[in-house]
């Protein structure tokens, strides 16, 4: 019966050991298949709201280039009262425009549709518009910080020019994937690689740290980059973390009890057997 005994404690060893790999197991393929949809989740975050930017970008200068183009075929290249009138009705049309002026030969605003003056700006970068012949693309300073985009067409033979102001905000991402507030860093340069503008903090640049996308734009020529951290994902699936090691408790728990009354009805057994 000693020996029967001690073979019995053999299999209860073993059969902890088991029950241990039984219960580990579960949990083990939890977190693989947790790390996968985490993994599947920020990539597909970020790269949508890539995505999404390009589009919204796209959208903002295809508004201002019709606009501009619709004047220029009016012929408003000058500050009389026609042209203001046609300049506010454009405006008031398009909506992401704040501001619609006439610039002289030497760059100068004569005049814009609100009739007030210019104010003080510096021009940060200016380069051809890509994807739109005769069109200037600016990059625009304005005097509290705030960068502005200014599209610029010339009008035919006229000595001056029309232009467009955006602000480079609208050129990014402000609301999220999901509905809520944009969480992550974006960032957009033109063709030449002027910055238009960047919204959210910059983390660790490292593949570990963040969830990364970027695309161009095949019509005007912007690039944009997004990124969103990994610990921000983790802590919105921390919930699934925790239902994980709770299921793992239960199964290991239960494991446990079962290997714990195995002797006390397998040494009866054996001795009635014996």
């Amino acid at each position: 019966m000693g020996f029967f005994v001690r073979a019995v404690t053999r299999r209860n060893l073993f059969a902890i050991a088991v029950g241990v790999v039984l219960a580990g197991g579960p949990f083990i393929a939890f977190n693989l298949w947790l790390d996968n949809l985490i993994e599947r989740q920020g990539q597909s975050e970020v790269s949508t709201a890539a995505k999404r930017a390009i589009a919204l970008a796209e959208a903002r200068v295809r508004d201002a280039v019709g606009m501009l183009d619709g004047l220029a075929l009016a012929g408003v290249s000058s500050c009389n009262q026609q042209d203001l009138d046609a300049m506010r009705r454009a405006a008031f049309r398009t909506i992401p425009v704040k501001e619609i002026a006439v610039l002289g030969p030497d760059g100068k605003t004569l005049c814009n549709h609100l009739e007030l003056p210019p104010g003080e700006r510096d021009v940060i970068s200016s380069e051809p518009l890509v994807g739109a012949n005769g069109y200037r693309l600016d990059i625009i300073s304005l005097r509290g910080g705030e960068r502005m985009v200014r599209l610029r067409r010339d009008v035919g033979s006229a000595p001056n020019s029309i232009t467009a102001l955006v602000p480079a905000v609208l050129f990014l991402p402000q609301v999220s994937t999901g509905g809520g507030p944009f969480s992550g860093y974006a960032r957009i340069v033109t063709a030449h690689g002027a910055t238009i503008g960047e919204v959210g903090g910059r983390t660790a640049d490292s593949e570990s740290a963040n969830f990364s996308a970027g695309i161009k734009s095949n019509k005007f020529g912007f690039d944009v980059e997004v990124l969103s951290p990994r610990a921000r994902i983790e802590a919105e699936h921390a919930d699934l973390k925790w239902l994980g090691l709770f299921a793992a408790g239960i199964i290991m728990t239960t494991v446990a009890g079962f290997v714990a009354l195995m002797p006390r009805y397998l040494v009866p057994l054996a001795i009635y057997l014996h």
